[in-house]
């Protein structure tokens, strides 16, 4: 947590107070803030100045801050009010938590164990559930939108699912289904975590938050980032459209748990799971075959070792691979650079050139709000 970025509070003339930020995205930044009358502390999201004077990505802001408010459920966060800035600015005002990220979690203590996976993953799923029937599609499941806040009266902690800035809305009225729009769209998200569908533009769907689950509940148990290895967004493409996860070792970890996270990871969406009750079923079955097992549910893995970068081959084993043949390596090269030029128009990333800082911001957000409202 950080003071307040400037002297100027972007709060001031409302109900509260900024007293640090705590975070800043495409679409706004998250303040730390206290209520002025009552001296109750919340989080406050507000639209960034240069996109306040985009019409449709304020919409885009407000349309977060109502799926927000009607997704009651005691696993996503809760907002208590919507208003805006005397200059205009858009913000909504959520429950102040107390505590850390998934993310952070990991990183900090490494894998979690059998017990608390499942814990979570219950939890998650649960949330998942509550937006897939109020017809939202939160898209960026990753581990820095899963809090966990402390509960004195049990030994874990309980989930919050955060940001909704680039949800599918499928539906916008509570309760009612609609048809997703089957076209193209511009990719939005975090593609480590990204279903391989929507690498390529292809709508999202319930089943891309499971494939998102599926990864997060490899990250919980591995400690370690799912596909490490591709480290660009045309490697990420590229092995994403062509292989699955690591498969969780089932000597490590038994039968039925692997099942959970492989049901979920299925590459192509038909295969996946179907249904949130059907990925709870899942974890039901898996928590009741290891329920009396006390050390398979508290079994963990041992925090991962940093992986050494490969050294740069000495000229001597060079020259014991045989002549280099230079029609081949040219061949490879266009091959690699076709392929990564596919994968960069599908989700519009430029592989050449640099664009004006503030024009990347706005152009995201404007794709991130028409990917939403479409």
């Amino acid at each position: 947590m950080t003071p307040p970025a400037s002297t100027t509070d972007p709060l001031e003339g409302t109900r509260y107070r900024t007293v640090a930020t705590l975070g800043e995205g495409s679409m706004g930044r998250v303040l730390a803030v206290e209520h002025r009358v009552m001296k109750k502390p919340f989080a406050v999201k507000v639209l960034n100045d240069e996109l306040a004077e985009i019409p449709e990505l304020v919409d885009r802001f407000i349309l977060e801050a109502q799926v927000l408010a009607r997704l009651e459920h005691p696993n996503i966060v809760r907002v208590v009010d919507v208003a805006e800035t005397p200059a205009g600015r858009p913000f909504y005002v959520m429950e102040r938590l107390v505590g850390r990220t998934l993310a952070d979690e990991i990183f900090s203590v490494g894998p979690l164990s059998i017990g608390e996976t499942l814990m979570y993953m219950r939890q998650l799923t649960n949330a998942v559930q509550a937006a897939h029937e109020a017809g939202v599609v939160h898209r960026d499941l990753k581990p820095e939108n899963v809090f966990l806040v402390a509960q004195p009266e049990t030994p874990y902690e309980k989930v919050k699912l955060l940001d909704f800035g680039v949800a599918k809305i499928i539906s916008t009225e509570g309760g009612v289904r609609a048809p997703l729009v089957p076209t193209t769209q511009p990719m939005v998200g975090s593609p480590r975590f990204m279903a391989p569908e929507l690498m390529l533009g292809k709508p999202a769907d319930e089943r891309s938050d499971f494939y998102s689950l599926g990864l997060l509940m490899h990250f919980m148990l591995r400690g370690a980032l799912p596909f490490a290895k591709a480290t660009t967004v045309s490697e990420l493409c590229r092995v994403k459209l062509s292989e699955d996860p690591e498969l969780l070792d089932r000597g490590q970890f038994g039968y039925h748990v692997p099942v959970v996270a492989e049901a979920a990871t299925e590459r192509a969406p038909e295969r996946r799971v179907k249904s949130a009750a059907q990925l709870l079923g899942l974890i039901d079955a898996t928590e009741s075959m290891i329920h009396g097992d006390p050390k398979m549910l508290g079994r963990r893995l041992p925090r991962p070792e940093l992986v050494a970068t490969p050294a740069v081959p000495s000229p001597t084993a060079a020259n014991e691979r045989g002549p280099f043949r230079w029609p081949l390596f040219v061949g490879a090269l266009l091959i690699a650079l076709v392929f990564a030029g596919l994968c960069a128009s599908a989700l519009g990333v430029r592989l050449w050139g640099h664009a004006d800082p503030r024009r990347d911001v706005v152009g995201q957000a404007r794709a991130e709000a028409e990917g939403a409202l479409s």
